[in-house]
């Protein structure tokens, strides 16, 4: 239960923490035009093409994903190493870890903050290459601490990169500016991963 507590308050603070800046933006720029959620692109999706098209993005995500892991031992050193082999009672945590601790404050500010802003400044193509190269370089970082080697980091920082520039496309021209798209690939991606840990 404690473990469970844990991951919930956790969460809490990653979203704050990834919100800060781009609140305090929005704050001083765009309070008066739109509601802070509704500027960061939560917002509602009509019909079934985009869940589509994610559900679609997901797979090859997975596949990616699975292709990696047969090169690098990525369940070792990830964040979701902290499940392995704690079972089904883990499965909750997991879940909370997945969704809300990594998934949705790096959807807020990767692809709600960054991507966003950068594509009002430099158009959309300039803008999706970029938070991806971020994203990318922060998971790479991340992994570098580990102890991974040079070769492997650099895969490492690929795959988010190549996820990353997916899930922009998808988000803003798909989805026409919603962050849900992402975030449901992003976290959908994280549960698959924490649960085999978990279940391992």
């Amino acid at each position: 239960m404690q473990f469970f507590i844990n991951q919930i308050s956790g969460s809490v603070l990653q979203v704050i923490l990834f919100s800060a800046i781009p609140f305090l933006w929005w704050l001083f720029t765009a309070r008066r035009e739109q509601r802070f959620l509704a500027w960061l692109g939560f917002k509602h999706i009509e019909g079934t093409y985009v869940w589509k098209q994610t559900f679609s993005f997901f797979v090859i995500v997975l596949g990616l994903a699975w292709l990696l892991s047969q090169f690098l031992p990525i369940s070792e050193m990830s964040a979701a190493n902290q499940f392995k082999s704690l079972g089904m009672t883990a499965l909750p945590a997991a879940f909370v870890y997945a969704v809300f601790h990594t998934s949705l404050p790096e959807e807020i500010f990767f692809r709600g903050f960054l991507l966003k802003r950068l594509k009002a400044k430099f158009g959309f193509r300039v803008a999706n290459i970029t938070q991806a190269i971020v994203f990318g370089l922060a998971h790479g970082a991340l992994f570098g601490l580990s102890g991974a080697d040079a070769l492997s980091i650099i895969l490492v920082s690929l795959l988010p990169f190549a996820i990353a520039l997916g899930i922009g496309w998808l988000n803003e021209k798909v989805a026409g500016g919603s962050i849900y798209p992402g975030w449901t690939v992003h976290a959908l991606s994280n549960i698959v991963v924490a649960f085999l840990e978990a279940l391992s």
